[in-house]
Order: C-alpha cells, then structure tokens, then sequence
C-alpha cells in the first residue's frame, strides 16, 4: 500500500480507515471545502460499517445527495497529527468512482462547501497527499 506524511518511531498511530468518493461530472472533480481545507467526499468508518455504506453515509451527510459506487479505485495511507484531537493517526483511505444520484436531503454538515474543480486544480488544493495522489492515479 502505498504510504504518505512523516512516520515517527517514537509515535503510536491509531489505524483510521476511511472510504472517499472520486465524483466527476463536466471534466471537474468534486471536493469538499471545510474551513479553508479541502477533502475528497467521504470519510471515517463507523464501527462494523463497511466502505460501501460508510462511504454512502458521510456523502449524504456532506452533499445531501444519494450515489452509485462504480468501482474500486485503490487504497493509500496517510501518517498525520490530529490537533484537535491531539493523536497521532494512520489513515487509511479506500478510495472509489462514484456517480452521483438525485439529491435526496438538505446536507447535514452547514460548514461543509461542495466544490467543482479541475483534477490539477483539486490535487493541488486537497489537504492530503494520499488524497491528491489518488485524483491523479484514478481520474
């Protein structure tokens, strides 16, 4: 697998698995804005959820729309820092095509901005280097 950010050997790192949503539509990549930091749709799995439906889950609650999960694109990790919840994680990223189907609620997360970009526009904006790599290998 394929292995982003410093690793530390004095630091333990929490294993965080995660599902992300590759969305083009009109030659633009969907990515998420939160706060000046921006991320592919998708995010941490709950317990006992599976990539599928965590990935189903965090898309409707950031877009409000339901979607179709084309096929499997690849996995990456992410060694980082949580500031805010001051641990160190190794985020593993499960990344998928996704088509976009009707709009089905008013999205839950108000600080969230859906945005359209272009693939060298996103891969320079996203937060993540294990992010930025996957709009590269798989759009």
């Amino acid at each position: 697998m394929k292995e982003f950010g410093e690793k530390s050997a004095e630091q333990n790192y929490v294993d965080r698995p995660g599902a992300y949503g590759l969305i083009i539509q009109n030659k633009k990549i969907m990515v998420i804005e939160i706060e000046g930091y921006f991320f592919l749709p998708g995010g941490g799995l709950d317990k006992g959820e599976t990539h599928e439906q965590g990935l189903q889950r965090e898309i409707r609650e950031e877009t409000g729309y339901d979607i179709t999960i084309t096929k499997f694109a690849g996995e990456a990790a992410q060694y980082m820092y949580s500031y805010r919840e001051r641990k160190y994680f190794r985020k593993v990223g499960y990344f998928y095509q996704v088509d976009l189907l009707e709009k089905k609620q008013t999205p839950g997360e108000k600080n969230h901005v859906v945005r359209w970009e272009d693939n060298s526009v996103a891969r320079k904006l996203l937060t993540h280097e294990f992010q930025s790599w996957a709009v590269a290998q798989y759009t």
